[in-house]
């Protein structure tokens, strides 16, 4: 339902946000009312050409400022200034002294100076504008409407259809836009074309980057394929609780030195357990080197009951070690466990091992080595993706200035998306993917399982997902909300101590203006980052509801510590339009999307019956297999018990230990370690029962509803929308009056100063 209010909101918030910005727009005169950017001029106009050309074609001109000046030049002459400043300090620091020390700072920093200053000469020489744009400012509003009017052109008439008496000089094609606000304008990048390779080039180093962090990644989980494939155990906890001292520091016997001693200390002991645990028509047995084995002498036992007995075995002998005075026969039982999972891990054939290694650690999770959640490794692996994505936080944003947007805001939105793109893929689908088991889930993605080194673990959200990669997961929401409030407090620490060293050590009057400004504000990196976070949580939240806790704190100590940041430390940001608000309100649509289908496929994992034609377990697809086949050995291994020779084997003997013996050497005990053991058979994904369940049906009508809300939403949108260009152009008219009589009243914003 949550979802559904969001997706019909969203809506509803960017017609508000628009209409606030209309009122604000048509509620404020600033210069941009009466002015328009003309790019494209050629390099030698100068200002009263322009002045005349657009004068003499829509009306009076009252001021024209030309931009000529190349980005590298800005650049160069920001490094002269800055240079200037630390000769005055230098300078001052000198006299201050008492000219003592000598001036070898001054002189360096004025060599430095000479020698920047001819390396511009030479830039200025060999370089001339190849772009100069123009901020023309007209006396009146309708002037510059008429402007815009006339010189409304697609890309096809820019080119083919462009009346030679409308150029520039009768021959020079030129743009004609609305001028962005002076105090957003980049006027560096106003020469600079709209160039596809620059976005393209971005792009690719984010990929790149993207590329480097999946390598990371994938370091971090092959710790965890190399403990899928083995399932090997403590052997010297084993040890401990059986009570007997293994050999070690024998080189490669010694682990078939302690396979020897440890079947020698449990052989007789599980034959034991098996008797211990035998009741009624169920007889169980566990002989070394073999599996748990539950038969059934009652003939209406089927391959259902074998396998739940099997498993009901171990708990049962689970249940028994952590509570010795519950273990049948006598309290001695109580190593019937620890001797089980010895069997497993020393007495089992390599070829049986590792296609059946997750029956094996789930059976016996306490003794794994390094087992899921054990040493805190998902911790470790948490707090490392949380420092990659804050080394994204520095590195990232630097990629946005590279395609030389024109305005403040574009680049804002470009770091908002960049940060967004490079963490979501990196926690929510590529450490999710490489703990995926495709081979298990699909089988018809081979090309990618290998690409992508796709080896993992987890076929499906099954609930030991959830304890390893959902554990990570839910931490690096966690941490990554920590180290944001560690880095404000930082940020306003260290200005506060700032400003106190700069009170004792200033030396210019411009050094001492900076230790009180503050750092600046980024909008766009920490909307990017507020973004990843809100999507990160609405993907996961469906079956992980804590996220909601942890991201409603991060809420309230953002808000509470970005409003002391901004009226107290940092310096006022400019104002910021609302694309970037458009755009993180796409972001929780989109989200809201992925939480649907997430949810969705999360809770349709267990069965369940069908909403419309409800039907028995029997008929899923859940139940093609029969359960022996995922069973330790799978079905070749674990055949149907002869059910007169058991009954014979316990009427000589007393019990069905000679029995067990016979079948476990008739099977598993005959396989060698250059057999090829199949692994159990693929789980059935229910692609075609999923969705019609009770458990999917109302994450799938959820997902149905959002999508087809924002879909309808945007045609709307875009019906509404359609050619509506020239109109958007009038209607934005103010009814001013001319630019003098604004600025003599006072009325126009920026004219006066306070």
């Amino acid at each position: 339902m949550g979802s559904v209010i969001v997706a019909i909101v969203a809506p509803i918030i960017i017609i508000l946000l628009n209409q606030t910005d209309t009122a604000l727009s048509r509620g404020t005169v600033t210069l941009r009312d009466y002015t328009v950017l003309v790019s494209g001029l050629p390099s030698d106009v100068n200002e009263e050409e322009v002045r005349c050309f657009f004068a003499l074609k829509y009306g009076m001109v009252a001021d024209v400022t030309l931009v000529k000046t190349e980005c590298r030049q800005v650049n160069k002459q920001r490094l002269r200034l800055k240079l200037m400043e630390d000769y005055d300090e230098a300078e001052a620091a000198l006299i201050a002294n008492g000219n003592r020390g000598g001036s070898g700072a001054k002189d360096a920093i004025e060599k430095r100076i000479i020698k920047l200053d001819k390396k511009l000469a030479r830039i200025k020489s060999r370089t001339r504008c190849k772009r100069v744009s123009a901020f023309v400012t007209f006396e009146k509003e309708e002037t510059k409407i008429e402007c815009l009017l006339r010189n409304r052109r697609s890309w096809f008439a820019y080119v083919f259809n462009f009346p030679r008496k409308e150029r520039f000089r009768t021959k020079v094609r030129f743009l004609v836009r609305t001028a962005p606000e002076p105090h957003d304008v980049k006027f560096e990048n106003l020469n600079m074309s709209n160039k596809v390779w620059r976005r393209l080039a971005v792009w690719l180093a984010v990929s790149a980057i993207v590329c480097f962090c999946y390598l990371f990644l994938r370091l971090l989980v092959d710790e965890k394929e190399k403990r899928w494939h083995s399932a090997s155990m403590n052997g010297q906890l084993l040890a401990d609780e059986i009570g007997i001292v293994i050999v070690k520091d024998r080189g490669e016997l010694t682990r078939d030195a302690q396979a020897s001693q440890f079947k020698t200390a449990c052989q007789t002991r599980l034959n034991e357990c098996g008797v211990a645990f035998s009741s009624g028509t169920r007889f169980a047995g566990v002989p070394w080197g073999a599996p748990p084995l539950v038969f059934y002498t009652d003939p209406m036992a089927d391959d259902h009951d074998r396998a739940y007995g099997q498993q009901n075995f171990v708990k049962d002998m689970k249940l028994c070690a952590g509570e010795p005075k519950r273990c049948p026969v006598s309290e001695d039982m109580a190593k019937c466990y620890v001797c089980h999972c010895a069997s497993q891990s020393y007495g089992l054939p390599d070829a049986v091992v590792k296609p059946y290694n997750k029956a094996i650690r789930d059976a016996c999770e306490p003794y794994v080595e390094n087992g899921p959640g054990e040493y805190y490794q998902w911790l470790w692996n948490s707090f490392c993706i949380v420092l990659m994505n804050q080394i994204l936080t520095m590195v990232v944003p630097a990629l946005a200035e590279l395609e030389r947007f024109k305005t403040h805001a574009q680049t804002h939105v470009r770091k908002t998306e960049l940060i967004l793109i490079a963490k979501y893929v990196n926690v929510a689908l590529i450490y999710p993917l490489l703990n995926a088991n495709l081979t298990q889930a699909a089988k018809y993605m081979p090309l990618l399982k290998q690409i992508f080194r796709l080896r993992g673990e987890y076929p499906d959200f099954e609930p030991e997902w959830y304890n390893d990669v959902g554990l990570v997961i839910f931490f690096v929401v966690m941490l990554s909300v920590t180290f944001d409030v560690i880095r404000r407090i930082s940020t306003d620490l260290y200005t506060k101590l700032r400003r106190k060293i700069g009170v004792a050590t200033a030396k210019t009057q411009k050094k001492l203006n900076e230790a009180f400004e503050g750092p600046e504000l980024d909008i766009g990196t920490n909307c990017g980052d507020i973004a990843f976070k809100v999507l990160l949580v609405l993907t996961f939240s469906s079956s992980m509801p804590l996220l909601y806790l942890v991201l409603a704190m991060f809420f309230v100590l953002t808000y509470i510590y970005d409003w002391h940041l901004l009226l107290h430390v940092c310096r006022r940001p400019e104002r910021m339009k609302i694309s970037i608000v458009k755009y993180v309100i796409r972001v929780l649509l989109f989200g809201v999307g992925m939480h649907c289908l997430l949810g969705f496929w999360m809770w349709s994992y267990h069965w369940a019956p069908d909403v419309f034609k409800p039907k028995d377990i029997s008929e899923s697809l859940i139940t093609k297999h029969s359960p022996l086949a995922y069973a330790i050995g799978g079905l070749d291994y674990n055949p149907l018990h002869n059910n007169s020779m058991l009954l014979d084997t316990v009427r000589a003997t007393g019990s069905a230990t000679e029995y067990f013996l016979n079948y476990h050497s008739m099977n598993i005990g005959r396989i060698t370690d250059g057999d090829s053991i199949e692994g159990p058979p693929r789980v059935p994904v229910r692609f075609v029962e999923r969705p019609w369940s009770e458990t999917g049906m109302p994450f799938m009508v959820m997902m149905i509803t959002v999508v087809g809300a924002s879909l309808l939403w945007w045609i709307a949108y875009k019906i509404q929308h359609l050619g509506t260009a020239k109109s958007k152009i009038i209607a934005d008219r103010k009814n001013l009056p001319h630019l003098h009589n604004a600025i003599a009243a006072g009325i126009l914003v920026g004219s006066t100063t306070d």
